[in-house]
């Protein structure tokens, strides 16, 4: 597939490349358009940012799934949980996001590791679910607390790098604003989805 990684050229470089990088003609727009990209170019591209997509999917729709069931834990201290876990997930999410000027961990090199990463780290979610709605778990308002801690400032790390990722091996302007519009599409179905797959349980409890 003419564009696809491996081939003679360097990564990122496509078929769209070089029209992309003409100069344009008097009156047109400075910006390459998609239209720089021919449809190889394009398959290429998201098969390349598709593992970036997933990681960024299951970070997005694990944190705004998660936070709609907030209501429902209960605190041993009597304090209202419920916003004190909206702002540890506020806080967290921001808190995650310096992080990604670090150098990365080898655990975390590729978008195939990355989108691993993601999926396992929904075992923080599946914690808190344990929690609020199995009967007989000892209440804790610092577990809980912690639980959606960790959860929350992996998920402003992970969304960070997931587009940063999505984006490194593309030399032209063309690629990688094709490449953040398959991130941000995934961005918003992630929501989307998360949302409502909560009120429709929301409203079946």
């Amino acid at each position: 597939v003419s564009g696809a990684p491996g081939d003679d050229e360097a990564p990122g470089r496509l078929e769209g490349d070089e029209s992309a990088a003409e100069t344009p003609a008097d009156g047109d727009d400075d910006k390459p358009t998609f239209d720089a990209l021919s449809g190889n170019d394009m398959e290429a591209i998201a098969k390349q940012v598709w593992p970036c997509r997933v990681a960024l999917f299951w970070t997005m729709f694990g944190s705004i799934f998660t936070a709609a069931f907030f209501a429902y834990a209960n605190s041993n201290s009597g304090i209202d949980i419920e916003q004190v876990l909206y702002f540890t997930r506020l806080f967290g999410d921001l808190f995650g996001r310096p992080f990604t000027s670090l150098p990365r961990p080898k655990c975390l090199q590729t978008g195939q590791q990355l989108a691993t990463f993601a999926i396992s780290r929904l075992i923080f979610s599946v914690i808190f679910f344990v929690y609020i709605f199995v009967p007989g778990i000892p209440s804790s308002d610092l577990f809980v607390i912690a639980d959606i801690g960790i959860f929350s400032v992996s998920s402003g790390y992970l969304g960070i790098i997931s587009y940063e990722y999505a984006a490194r091996d593309f030399k032209s302007t063309a690629a990688k604003s094709y490449a953040a519009t398959l991130m941000n599409t995934t961005f918003q179905i992630s929501m989307f989805l998360a949302v409502l797959l909560g009120i429709i349980i929301s409203e079946c409890l």
